[in-house]
């Protein structure tokens, strides 16, 4: 009886103390759709190989990670310009960004919001988007984000 009764109270207790972790999506609202990849951003390791984003379809990348994840999207078969997106979770934190490779595939027509209005919403057309330098922002782990293209 004790046994039991111990380990839920453990099992409890150690769920209370898990933080919450929120999740990332893409909305596609172009009139076209943009092919995509998801890679895990502390070793580039593709996790999911090319997919298309249709025209007024979404993907998720599910839950932010310690290794982090990055979505590259981009039109057609050629990944000359590419959209990038990108998570990583440390402790209670979430980094998150937005940039551009060679220019957006949609122009300045995106914008990123999150569940928590506390976070910093991004908007195409305003702030740094470079690649190599990136606009690195934070917001508590729970907070889910959503990239909609062509808003």
């Amino acid at each position: 009886m004790f046994v039991p009764r111990a380990l839920a109270l453990l099992t409890a207790a150690l769920s209370a103390t898990v933080a919450a972790v929120g999740t990332a999506n893409v909305v596609n609202n172009c009139a076209y759709a943009l092919t995509a990849i998801t890679q895990q951003t502390s070793t580039g390791r593709t996790l999911q190989n090319q997919f298309s984003i249709p025209s007024g379809g979404s993907s998720s990348a599910g839950e932010h990670s310690t290794d982090g994840w990055r979505i590259k999207m981009w039109k057609g078969d050629n990944p000359s310009q590419i959209l990038g997106y990108e998570t990583r979770l440390e402790r209670t934190i979430v980094y998150y960004d937005v940039y551009e490779d060679g220019g957006s595939p949609v122009g300045d027509a995106f914008s990123m919001s999150s569940t928590d209005s506390a976070c910093h919403a991004i908007q195409g057309g305003q702030g740094n988007f470079d690649v190599v330098q990136p606009d690195l922002y934070t917001c508590t782990s729970d907070a889910s984000f959503t990239l909609t293209l062509c808003p």
